[in-house]
């Protein structure tokens, strides 16, 4: 009975370890896209140039990535060339980092055995990769490495056969793939609204439901679509308030969320266009709120407001004194006047409460 029970204890950890152990593998597996290079059909077609140091006229470069296996469906080099490079230029930079090489019927025979795998930075190749005295090619080979730089271009580069007694040998590629470290999906914001003010537009929206702490960037543009430019980032709030505005302008917004690095798509579009408050009849309350948060209320006539309102227009586009005279109307005993000095810098925002006929 302690025999089956020490023999049952073995068994459950050993079958604990070995989910631990599909689960690494599963999670080290998604770290990685799926193959970056289309299905090649010529040198250039569907995307992307494959160039060789030299090719087998039946054995074309692009045959490494036609996804095909077999006689006539690999790169084999020229004249019994033992060594050689094979590159693929993408049409935008890309992060590489795992390639793999699919040997031809399985064999080490003209396989790769010693190699570099580089990046071209635009004027020189960057070995990214370095392996040597590899043999064994029964199936295909995976190798990864660490790199952060998006390179336009990639080649191996062999400089020795698996198996090289013999000097009627060619050296021949099957597939050559490469990857790039999977990056993880964020859920765009929803729901952006946008309420136009007084050279101002206030917006906000609902934050992504990815989880993680987000940050977020606003982005505006002036006609419908784009292209946006980012005139906020890392708000770490869902509502920010535009005062880089032109009443009279509509303009166009979106907003993007990030986190750990990773930038989601843009939200829903919303637009706007401020516009200064239409004054309909004689009088007004004006009220500002100061950048201290004082809050101050003036009772002005219509002739006034129009007054205010175009000065701070003015200011706020640097063609205006810096400050402002209000006249006060209550409680200037025992004065002949008060007037109040209000300077733009000072003013947080202002709100016109209401108008009396």
């Amino acid at each position: 009975m302690k025999n089956f029970s020490k023999s049952l204890s073995f068994i459950v950890v050993f079958i604990a370890m070995m989910a631990v152990m599909c689960s690494v593998s599963f999670a080290e597996e998604q770290q990685y896209t799926e193959n970056l290079i289309p299905v090649m059909t010529s040198n250039t077609e569907p995307s992307g140039i494959v160039t060789s140091s030299n090719s087998d006229a039946n054995w074309q470069d692009w045959k490494a990535f036609d996804r095909g296996i077999g006689a006539g469906k690999s790169w084999m080099t020229n004249n019994y060339a033992q060594t050689g490079w094979l590159a693929y230029e993408f049409p935008t930079s890309q992060v590489i980092t795992k390639y793999t090489i699919t040997p031809y019927l399985y064999l080490d025979e003209n396989s790769p055995k010693n190699w570099t795998f580089e990046g071209w930075d635009g004027s020189q190749w960057i070995v990214l990769d370095q392996r040597t005295d590899i043999n064994g090619w029964s199936t295909k080979k995976e190798f990864t490495f660490q790199n952060s730089t998006a390179y336009i271009k990639y080649r191996i580069n062999v400089t020795a056969l698996a198996y090289s007694t013999s000097t009627m040998r060619s050296l021949v590629i099957c597939e050559l793939e490469m990857m790039g470290p999977a990056t993880a999906s964020v859920l765009a914001p929803t729901n952006l609204a946008a309420v136009p003010g007084n050279a101002k537009v206030d917006l906000s929206w609902t934050a992504t439901t990815t989880t993680g702490t987000a940050i977020y960037n606003v982005k505006r543009a002036t006609t419908a679509g784009g292209p946006y430019t980012t005139i906020a980032s890392n708000v770490t709030e869902t509502t920010y308030t535009d005062t880089a505005v032109t009443n009279g302008t509509t303009y166009y917004y979106v907003v993007s969320a990030v986190i750990d690095e990773v930038e989601s798509p843009n939200s829903n579009e919303a637009s706007a266009m401020p516009t200064e408050p239409v004054i309909t009849g004689n009088s007004a309350v004006l009220e500002i709120t100061m950048t201290n948060g004082q809050i101050k209320e003036y009772d002005l006539t219509a002739v006034e407001l129009q007054s205010f309102l175009t000065w701070y227009d003015g200011s706020a586009n640097g063609t205006d004194k810096a400050y402002y005279i209000l006249t006060k109307k209550n409680g200037i005993k025992p004065f002949l006047s008060r007037k109040e000095y209000i300077a733009f810098d000072k003013i947080s925002s202002f709100e016109v409460k209401e108008y009396a006929e």
